[in-house]
């Protein structure tokens, strides 16, 4: 699982790397101010239906919402 997730974000993002928990997290502008962080958490993600987008305590509710449009404007599957 990790390693579809692995291969699946890897186009999109800047670095990606794999916790010794077997976590994907994949990165856009990792040296910015600003930067966008996709999480793989394994064992939550159904197969075929798309990265997850989640908000946690320190995502901008504003950025969650536009990841979300965005997605559903380029009709990119994704979880919540």
């Amino acid at each position: 699982m990790a390693r579809l997730y692995r291969d699946h974000v890897q186009p999109f993002a800047h670095q990606v790397t794999t916790d010794v928990l077997g976590n994907v997290s994949a990165v856009i502008n990792p040296d910015a101010a600003f930067r966008f962080m996709y999480a793989g958490h394994m064992g939550r993600l159904d197969l075929g239906k798309g990265p997850g987008i989640s908000r946690g305590v320190n995502t901008n509710p504003v950025v969650f919402d536009m990841l979300i449009a965005s997605a559903q404007d380029r009709a990119i599957p994704f979880q919540r």
